[in-house]
């Protein structure tokens, strides 16, 4: 029934049936009988990308730990227990028949229409603690930005991932290893002769005391990821059309924005899924806007939730005015290096794990003060930071200029080759086992 729920919402679920381990045996491996089996679902969250656990299945069912049961789903967003009803997998008519009764119900309570509201724009709109239709906006944005392609046709979101995730895993390297006491018919050689004696007194079949060659794989690491800074431009000509795309300065570079930084924290999912917690290559993002002055509109951070999403977009539309006092978000970029380096040399942090740091900084003909921006790319560039320059519509004297360019619209393709530049820096190297 509540796949079918679920379907009538235009939901991506499946059923899934199987079984609950609730014991295991003295061999270790799990003793199922009928009373073990069970069905649950899996619903794909396209933000997360992943399938998430859904138990439809009451709570209180008093055959159930349910303490382990919530071990289980720790860190899911489903409910509900593993329960082994007689009724939970009901009949094809009767979920029909239940399926109607609740659309008689909502037609009687006066809603026979389906909410104008998408149930995914209410969720993100309850989180950002923002309006139904802004959550709309954003949604559509950041589904247009993840599709915008390179000239090959590849996307660029999907290229920094792979990039990412290359780099992740050479840094899982395989080794052997040995584990024992296990039993003679599992094991390769005796490790422990006095236990696999007592064994063999006792009249024991299969003795323990062996242990066997096991291949694992373990993490490698030799640095500690990389941090990202940008700097964009919110002042009065962002305005104006985009010479490409006809759209405002201020709107293309708010997708360009919207399209780095979502890549950029779904690689650092990866990094966390796929490290556990070794905190394998952690990546973190600062943003800042330049308007009137510099302000800091994403701290350094790898949290990236609907809070974090909406509070970046909708300081990106702002009625772009004033000057561009690059300067001023290139302080508020060191402040946060220094922070960051404080706090890693308090932790005791060797030199070779130190991450990378990278500033992306942006702006519509360059800066209102370019010595003082100058004398700022020396301050940071002395502190190890990774500057480049990016002026759109005009040109700069700085050593840390990329090429100018004549649009914003241009801006995503090569400032994904110069992060797919640093990512690099971070592949292994070899260590033979």
């Amino acid at each position: 029934m509540a796949l079918l729920a679920l379907t009538e919402i235009e939901a991506q679920a499946r059923f899934v049936s199987g079984y609950y381990v609730k014991e295991a045996g003295q061999s270790g491996n799990a003793n199922l009988h009928a009373s073990c089996g069970h069905a649950w679902l899996e619903v794909w969250d396209e933000y997360s990308e992943r399938a998430v656990r859904l138990d439809a299945t009451p709570k209180g069912d008093p055959t159930i730990n349910e303490e382990q049961q919530e071990q289980d789903l720790a860190g899911e967003t489903g409910e509900g227990d593993y329960g082994e009803h007689d009724d939970e997998i009901v009949s094809e008519e009767e979920l029909k028949k239940n399926i109607a009764e609740l659309k008689r119900k909502q037609a009687s309570e006066g809603e026979q229409t389906r909410p104008k509201v998408d149930l995914a724009e209410q969720r993100f709109a309850d989180l950002a603690e923002c309006r139904p239709e802004q959550a709309r906006e954003f949604l559509q944005a950041l589904e247009r930005v993840r599709k915008i392609a390179d000239k090959q046709g590849h996307p660029i979101s999907d290229r920094l991932k792979d990039e990412w995730r290359k780099i992740v895993e050479e840094r899982k390297i395989e080794s052997h290893d040995y584990r024992g006491p296990v039993r003679m018919d599992e094991g390769s050689r005796l490790e422990d002769p006095v236990l696999a004696a007592i064994d063999i007194k006792s009249s024991e079949f299969n003795p323990t005391g062996f242990e066997k060659d096991t291949r694992v794989e373990k993490i490698e690491l030799d640095f500690g990821g990389i941090n990202v800074y940008f700097s964009f431009d919110l002042s009065g000509s962002m305005a104006e059309a985009d010479l490409a795309s006809g759209r405002s300065k201020k709107d293309v570079q708010r997708d360009v924005a919207l399209l780095f930084v979502d890549s950029l924290m779904q690689a650092a999912v990866i990094s966390r899924r796929e490290g556990g917690e070794t905190n394998l290559l952690p990546i973190k993002i600062m943003a800042t806007v330049a308007s009137q002055t510099g302000e800091t509109k994403l701290p350094l951070t790898d949290t990236w939730g609907p809070k974090e999403q909406w509070a970046l977009y909708s300081s990106l539309t702002q009625v772009a005015r004033g000057g561009t006092p690059t300067h001023t978000t290139l302080q508020l970029i060191e402040r946060s290096l220094v922070k960051e380096l404080a706090d890693l040399k308090q932790k005791g942090t060797a030199f070779e794990k130190m991450p990378l740091h990278y500033t992306a900084e942006i702006s519509d003909g360059g800066s209102d003060d370019a010595t003082e921006t100058e004398n700022m790319h020396y301050s940071l560039k002395a502190k190890a930071m990774v500057i480049r320059s990016y002026t759109i519509g005009g040109s700069s004297a700085s050593a840390d200029a990329a090429p100018p360019l004549e649009s914003f619209s241009q801006l995503p393709e090569i400032l994904a080759e110069d992060i797919i530049k640093q990512f690099r820096r971070l592949h292994p190297r070899k260590v033979k086992i």
